[in-house]
This record gives structure tokens, sequence and C-alpha cells, in this order.
């Protein structure tokens, strides 16, 4: 099942913590606009959170989006082939489309754990099905094969869907456009707090944040109404704090 937004949110944010030395000492209330509020004795620091994603063409189905919907897919098969009662598996999926619609992922979701059932290797084995003309009836040509793990190591179901993609380089216009998706609300957030920062996540589980950084990309400085802005890159556990101009 897919992960709930708060819990992700809460993930980055025990992040941004770790990696801040001078994170302020007070109660932390997850809230929305801005996504946490930290109440000092004081005052109250609002961190509103964003993701950085690549760019999108006007009119393109965001890769975030495709990525998401085939997760979602892979994720309610799991949970058709748990329901089954069979025996833990790790099942990876390719697909031919990659643009899954809303309306496919039942249908198949329903296809990959069939065949994943009559796949079902002996122990300590694999077996894989790939689509073709024999067996396209219950095949969707939406995919392209099914591969299922059957390993003593194996105690709980994970079914995947890996995916490729080509790693953009950072430039300060990324930084920008993720700063220009939130000023609009700094005055909503503010009515909640002292001061605002914003934390902008990259490098997460979406391959459409991952980017080849470049330090010249963050050196500023940027115009923003927020008090602090931070850049957390993930893969390699570090914390960028951007130099601002009103």
């Amino acid at each position: 099942m897919p992960t709930p937004k708060k819990d992700i949110e809460a993930h980055y944010f025990r992040r941004f913590q770790a990696l801040l030395p001078s994170f302020p000492q007070g109660i932390v209330t997850p809230t929305e606009e801005p996504d946490f509020l930290v109440t000092e004795k004081d005052a109250v620091i609002g961190v509103e959170l964003t993701e950085l994603h690549r760019e999108v063409q006007a009119g393109a189905v965001p890769p975030q989006a495709s990525e998401a919907m085939r997760h979602r897919v892979v994720g309610r098969a799991q949970e058709l082939y748990a329901a089954g009662g069979h025996p833990p598996v790790r099942c990876t999926v390719f697909m031919n489309n990659n643009h899954i619609k809303k309306d496919q992922v039942e249908r198949l979701a329903a296809a990959i754990a069939h065949i994943a059932v009559r796949n079902l290797p002996n122990s300590n084995s694999s077996t894989q099905e790939s689509y073709d003309l024999t067996n396209r009836s219950d095949f969707p040509e939406d995919l392209d094969t099914v591969s299922v793990d059957r390993l003593d190591t194996i105690t709980e179901n994970f079914f995947s869907c890996p995916g490729a993609t080509w790693v953009a380089p950072l430039s300060s216009v990324d930084i920008e456009r993720a700063l220009a998706s939130k000023e609009g609300k700094y005055s909503t957030y503010r009515k909640k707090c002292d001061t605002a920062w914003l934390l902008i996540n990259a490098d997460i589980s979406a391959m459409s944040t991952w980017y080849d950084f470049d330090a010249n990309a963050i050196a500023g400085p940027f115009k923003s109404s927020f008090d602090r802005v931070f850049v957390l890159r993930h893969f390699d556990s570090k914390l960028h704090e951007l130099t601002l101009e009103p």
C-alpha cells in the first residue's frame, strides 16, 4: 500500500531535524499550511515541505504521477496475492506501458496476482513469464514480464515495478521553480507562526527528483519571502541552506 502523505512528511522532517544542528528545541506539531509547527518558549516556527521534481512540459503527464500509478498497481497486486494465503514471494513486474490510467489499476493488479500464483516456484527457486502471442488472453499487453522469486529468506511479500530515468543536472532555475510554487502561500503560513521556513526535498524515492548536483546551482542569492530555505538531498544525507534576499 502507498505510504500516507503525512508519514512521508514526518520522515522528511525527522531527517531535517537530524541534519540541522541548530534545530530549535520546541514542541513539534504536524498541521496544514504549513506542514509543521515548532513551538518554542517565545516564538512559533512554521516549516513547509515540498519536493523538487523535474519540470514538465505543458500537457505532458508528470513522471512522478506515472511512477505513483505503477506503484499503485503492484501494491494492489500484492494485496490480492496475500489475500489468497500463498507463500511469501518477491514479485518483480516490468511494464510495457509506463502511463497507467486509474481505471486500469484493478484489472492489471488482478492479472499480476494471477500470473504470480500460476508461476509460483518451488522453494528457493525463481520463475518468470513474459507477454507473447500464446498467453495474451490472460497476460495484458501493458505488462512485459512478471518474475517471481521464492526464497527461504523471504518472509514477507514484496511486489515491485522497476523503472528507469535520466538524472537531470540541477540548475538554479529548478530551485527558483520550487520557491515560486510556495511563495503565494507564504502569508497563509505566517498566520500560524512568527517565522516560516521552507524545506525542499530532492533525491527521494521518486525518480523525477533525482538530480546531478551542482554547488553553483544553489549559490544564490534567491528571492523569497521565507525566512530560511533549505535543500535536503536524501541520497547523500546532506542539508544545504540557501542564501536569500527579499
